[in-house]
């Protein structure tokens, strides 16, 4: 295995080690575009993500539990992920979260958290504040996101 983890997303590295996150991968890349570079919480979000990627790397890179976390997560995610891009493409599906995909956005942070700097932790702390994410199930997408400021 190369050392080849400064500078890149998670998530790419993520899929590196299990083919199957592609398909989120390239979900999440379309979210990022076409959802959170149009506002400015979105903007902040990913600027966040960025100065938090190359130290979440080199956790997925070298801590197999934290990577099958990970994993985990995102497998669990992906009918919120696809609903939430049926939304932005403008189909007629009107995804409503459930109590399992804020659980699992939650446990995601936590993990996130407890892998980050002090000041990092402190800073994605707040936006799992800010993203409500108790008031996350039994929302359809579009309302979710436009409470929160991402729509």
């Amino acid at each position: 295995m190369s050392m080849e983890y400064p500078g890149h997303c998670p998530l790419t590295v993520a899929a590196r080690h299990n083919p199957s996150v592609f398909e989120i991968l390239s979900s999440a890349k379309e979210i990022r575009d076409n959802l959170l570079k149009q506002t400015e919480k979105g903007r902040a979000i990913i600027s966040l993500y960025a100065t938090c990627s190359p130290t979440l790397v080199k956790a997925i890179f070298f801590d197999g539990r934290f990577r099958a976390a990970v994993f985990d997560g995102l497998a669990k995610l992906k009918p919120a992920i696809a609903g939430i891009q049926a939304t932005l493409d403008g189909e007629d599906r009107h995804y409503v979260f459930t109590a399992e995909d804020a659980d699992t956005v939650s446990y995601l942070m936590d993990l996130t958290i407890e892998r980050l700097p002090r000041n990092l932790a402190k800073q994605v702390r707040a936006l799992k504040q800010e993203l409500q994410l108790s008031a996350m199930p039994g929302r359809n997408v579009k309302d979710y996101l436009t409470a929160v400021q991402l729509l």
